[in-house]
């Protein structure tokens, strides 16, 4: 049985009827049969391909060029027949069914996040073993191809993308969004990389309005950028996306992470409560000041989003925020601290109760050395 979840201006398609694949019948696809001269190996992929074109060229697109892959999905360009819009299509192949239900929440998750700095999705399309995300394409790749490509941005248009990653996360947190997993490789760029968009939201997690609920304990995410607390097995709560952005952020002036948090020489020194060496020289006193608020070893000492919006390094004149931007952060701050405040005294009250874990042993070896 193929179903196919859509927008609800979209209608919902059962495609279990149509037609198999048949040169008689779909005489476009008679080229792409596979070349039967290639090993088994190769051939079994010359046909996955083929099915995999043919299925979603049958859902009314046609898949162009790959623009990315991963563990068990890959991206590519594709247009759409109807109005002939070129869009990017995340196709995931998996007869798991928690990796297909983590498809399905992350579509559910952007279609509820509606922002100028986060992906747009158009539809989902499921199958028994593959799934379909259709969204927007950004054609200049992600930060770290770009970077790899084109060298570091200068500081002036680092300030302005991170302001619009900055802006994103706002308004991820305001809707109780955490990402979890923003790195380079997570952040598209378009309109000759003036324009930035947050993608790839499997690991994104909505967090309650319940006692308690802020908290977290489940890691997910990509270990090199993992803030502290999550290396160390702590409690967390959104702030670990802050903690990703300071990252990200030294990594598009320098080109490169200022350390690996995964590493073992990085959580000892998170025990301890402070930072492995890093060479500060790109980044100028009021950057690296930005960076080091966004990389505060305590989350309870790193400013939320909305805060480091009013920084001056983002607004050209250097004066106080235009007056638009003053009535929007101002207007969330009591929404900010009735939803933050109370994960921060939890957090307090744990850590009274109970001593942390890591540190003590962490001191005792370096007072042995």
């Amino acid at each position: 049985m193929v179903t196919a979840i859509a927008q609800p201006h979209q209608n919902v398609t059962d495609v279990s009827d149509l037609p198999r694949l048949s040169a008689a019948s779909h005489n476009g696809y008679k080229s792409r049969r596979p070349n039967l001269s290639l090993p088994l190996k190769d051939l079994g992929l010359g046909l996955e391909r083929v099915i995999e074109t043919a299925r979603l060229e049958l859902k009314g697109y046609d898949l162009g060029a790959t623009l990315g892959d991963g563990t068990t999905s890959v991206v590519r360009r594709a247009t759409c027949r109807e109005n002939g819009c070129e869009m990017a299509v995340k196709c995931i192949k998996s007869s798991d069914e928690e990796v297909q239900q983590f498809a399905r929440t992350e579509y559910e998750i952007l279609r509820s996040l509606i922002h100028t700095s986060i992906i747009t999705v158009d539809s989902l399309h499921v199958e028994s073993h593959r799934v379909w995300m259709v969204m927007e394409l950004c054609e200049d790749g992600n930060v770290d191809s770009y970077c790899a490509s084109n060298g570091p941005f200068n500081q002036h248009r680092t300030m302005k993308l991170f302001k619009q990653l900055l802006r994103a996360v706002d308004f991820m947190h305001t809707k109780r969004i955490v990402h979890r997993d923003l790195k380079p490789e997570n952040i598209l760029l378009r309109e000759e990389a003036k324009v930035l968009k947050v993608t790839d939201f499997n690991s994104a997690k909505e967090i309650g309005q319940g006692q308690g609920s802020s908290m977290m304990l489940s890691f997910r995410g990509t270990r090199a950028f993992s803030a502290p607390e999550l290396i160390l097995g702590h409690d967390w709560n959104e702030r670990v996306d802050i903690w990703s952005c300071g990252m990200i952020l030294y990594f598009m002036i320098c080109g490169k992470i200022p350390f690996n948090c995964g590493e073992r020489q990085a959580r000892e020194c998170f025990a301890e409560g402070h930072h492995p060496d890093v060479d500060w020289n790109r980044l100028s006193p009021v950057v690296r000041m930005l960076a080091l608020q966004c990389l505060a070893i305590d989350m309870r000492n790193r400013p939320a989003s909305m805060l480091l919006l009013r920084n001056s390094l983002f607004h050209e004149d250097g004066n106080e925020l235009c007056e638009c931007e003053m009535c929007e952060n101002g207007n969330r701050f009591k929404h900010f601290f009735a939803t933050i405040s109370l994960s921060m005294c939890e957090c307090a009250a744990r850590r009274s109760s109970s001593p942390p874990r890591n540190i003590g042993n962490s001191r005792e070896r370096a007072h042995s050395r």
